[in-house]
């Protein structure tokens, strides 16, 4: 249409613009108006052109966006911490061998296949290396002419680590060592370094001490021994087999105890009495102990490594030998192994 083309040919300088038809004179005087305007515009001189010229506009400088952050996924912590896997016995392929299993029943998997059999895994402080005793034909309280080896969590690499005359077994291992039993005519506490090396004997005189279990800062250990209350009692002692007084402080009293555990936290000893599972604090001197499990028997108790769980072997209600987790008061019991062999000596990964 129109538009802006009307308003184009209606204005001339702001003014508007003489009707058709006008006369010459008007015509002559716009003319000569016009003519005036141009001619009264002075040229520029040469500086105002330099000056006229536009500057060359500099072009913006590329924006550089941030590279967005990755958030990593955190993956969920097992329960009880450490490696989410137990270490054990089974006598699934005939004699006991060391097994592997993930605490939701997945990845079992057979470590050792050792002609003599295998038994008690003892877990070292990072969890990547695993002892345990052979020759081991079947659960016993000792293991007489037995040696303690040592390989990777995934079964390779089995060497022996300790062996002397008559026998040595239920190892366990800190950061300030291996203590084990040597069955030298009695039982005795022996502790060596972690290679093996530099063994050194920590039970004094003739008691019979067996059983160690390390306290968490490997300063104190928990150990039962059948010579000095006159039934197996759990008693501790210093990591260099002093202890304070003429005696030993007892841990239990007034049962039949076996099997100490040290808990992670430091504060309770989980030990069996009468195949039931306890736990009492370390410096009660056996006050204060708690059964927490109210269906046996049951027996070999081992703390997760945050000290909320126990893992342990049960065959109650005339059911198989398993391996079983419960929480540290005996709450949620859960099936763990379900094979019809018998399965025993869990060692929770830390």
């Amino acid at each position: 249409g129109l538009g802006a083309g009307a308003l184009l040919t209606g204005t001339l300088g702001g003014r508007q613009a003489a009707p058709a038809g006008a006369g010459d004179a008007t015509s002559t005087a716009a003319a000569e108006s016009t003519e005036v305007l141009l001619t009264s515009i002075p040229e520029p001189t040469q500086g105002q052109i330099a000056e006229l010229v536009p500057s060359e506009t500099p072009s913006p400088e590329p924006t550089v966006q941030p590279t967005p952050t990755e958030i990593p996924t955190l993956a969920a912590t097992p329960i009880g911490g450490g490696g989410g896997q137990i270490a054990f016995a089974s006598e699934q392929t005939g004699l006991p061998q060391i097994f592997l299993i993930d605490l939701n029943g997945r990845n079992f998997t057979q470590l050792t296949t050792i002609p003599d059999g295998a038994c008690q895994p003892a877990w070292s402080p990072d969890g990547e290396r695993l002892l345990f005793t052979s020759p081991c034909r079947e659960k016993r309280d000792d293991y007489a002419n037995s040696a303690i080896f040592i390989m990777n969590p995934d079964g390779s690499a089995v060497a022996p680590l300790i062996s002397l005359v008559g026998g040595v077994y239920d190892a366990d291992w800190s950061q300030e060592g291996i203590v084990f039993t040597w069955l030298d005519g009695m039982e005795a506490l022996w502790v060596a370094d972690a290679n093996g090396s530099n063994q050194r004997r920590l039970s004094i005189g003739r008691a019979r001490d067996s059983q160690p279990s390390w306290s968490p800062g490997g300063d104190k250990l928990a150990i039962m021994n059948t010579s000095r209350a006159g039934s197996p009692t759990i008693f501790w002692i210093f990591g260099d087999g002093t202890f304070n007084g003429s005696n030993p402080d007892q841990v239990t009293r007034d049962q039949i105890a076996s099997q100490p555990a040290w808990s992670p936290l430091g504060d309770l000893v989980a030990y069996v009495s009468n195949q039931n599972i306890w736990v009492v604090p370390w410096e009660g001197v056996g006050f204060g102990a708690a059964r927490i499990t109210d269906k046996g028997p049951n027996e070999g108790p081992s703390w997760s490594p945050d000290g909320q769980w126990i893992a342990f072997e049960t065959w109650r209600d005339a059911a198989n030998h398993d391996i079983y987790i419960m929480t540290g008061n005996g709450g949620q019991p859960t099936r763990i192994t379900s094979h019809t062999a018998s399965e025993f000596h869990p060692a929770w990964r830390p």
